[in-house]
């Protein structure tokens, strides 16, 4: 069963790393890789120290106004100016990288829509600090999620399945780093439920 699996995985994944490599350059599973990791770390990253992080040339005959999405010749571009800052800083960067990737599988959709929604057009109101609270609460709901989840380790230490899927989970979020919000993180959340359900159980029956 293994090796099936394994062979039904490679039929869905190989004409993917195959197109990405001849469209990209890049034989990987993500075709903007290097695009998330300029925008959404490297960038980031250079504006909070104040660090020249110059923006690449963008077409505009490509693609919309106003956007960020750039060419497949840009990722050149971004790869290199990524390694360039990431090697110039690998202490302070890993620290950076680090503690915003911890943030981020907190955040939540109801802290977009009380910061770019609610409070343009209503702030300041009892509306805006009462969806304040409630986004608040979401994530406290999503720290309890995880905290169970992660509990379960001790129960499920010796499951290869819960082993993995736990390792799955952090090595996404690993993936994608301080650009990880509540829509990048959707492929993990059926994981999560899973193993919370299952981790909420053992402690139930535990106690």
């Amino acid at each position: 069963p293994y090796v099936i699996s394994f062979l039904i995985m490679a039929m869905i994944f190989v004409p993917w790393i195959v197109r990405n490599k001849i469209i990209w350059n890049e034989p990987s599973l993500g075709a903007i890789g290097w695009y998330n990791m300029y925008w959404g770390n490297v960038l980031n990253f250079c504006e909070e120290r104040s660090l020249d992080c110059p923006k690449p040339p963008v077409d505009l005959a490509y693609v919309e106004i106003d956007t960020q999405i750039t060419t497949p010749q840009d990722v050149a571009f971004f790869k290199a100016l990524s390694k360039e800052i990431i090697l110039a800083h690998p202490v302070s960067f890993s620290l950076y990288f680090a503690t915003t990737m911890l943030k981020a599988p907190l955040e939540n959709g109801y802290d977009y829509f009380v910061t770019s929604i609610l409070e343009a057009k209503h702030a300041p109101s009892i509306i805006v600090r009462i969806a304040n609270v409630f986004a608040s609460i979401g994530t406290g709901i999503w720290l309890l999620l995880y905290l169970i989840v992660f509990v379960g380790a001790y129960f499920f230490r010796r499951d290869p399945f819960y082993v993995f899927f736990i390792g799955l989970i952090i090595f996404y979020i690993a993936l994608c780093g301080a650009f990880a919000d509540s829509r990048l993180l959707m492929p993990i959340y059926p994981f999560l439920f899973l193993l919370f359900g299952k981790c909420l159980f053992e402690i139930q029956s535990s106690l």
